[in-house]
């Protein structure tokens, strides 16, 4: 189970007690790796997820996508082979 940073709720004749807050299912990432020349590589807060090179067919993780910039790309392929996306 993962929580974020704890908040806290008030208690009568106490100072506030901390409450871990709900923890986010994750998302899924499915990748269809079809060539044994490529790879698909994923990094970003907390996610670094990649497939093997030299192994094709498919590859699922279950991440959870924080706020910030994600990479992706083709490691022996990094010049031409590579994007990113961003999550609010």
């Amino acid at each position: 189970m993962r929580a974020s940073a704890p908040s806290t709720r008030p208690c009568a004749g106490f100072a506030s007690i901390p409450q871990e807050e709900a923890a986010r299912d994750p998302d899924r990432v499915e990748v269809d790796d079809q060539a044994k020349i490529h790879n698909f590589h994923l990094t970003g807060p907390g996610v670094e997820e990649t497939t093997d090179v030299a192994r094709t067919g498919p590859a699922t993780w279950e991440v959870i996508f924080e706020a910030g910039e994600y990479t992706f790309v083709c490691d022996p392929h990094a010049g031409s082979m590579r994007g990113t996306f961003t999550v609010a």
